[in-house]
């Protein structure tokens, strides 16, 4: 079984390497998220 656990480790690692990744570049490309929603998008979103 210890095998298992430090593949699911390694794994782990890396999916939240890749995250971290992914959310830098949305930052950079689209900038931050916006405080507040426009009133016409809460109304969809709910």
């Amino acid at each position: 079984m210890a095998p298992f656990g430090i593949g699911a480790v390694i794994g782990g690692g890396a999916n939240a390497a890749l995250a971290a990744l992914a959310v830098r570049a949305g930052r950079r490309t689209f900038g931050p998220a916006p405080a507040t929603w426009p009133p016409a998008l809460g109304d969809v979103l709910g």
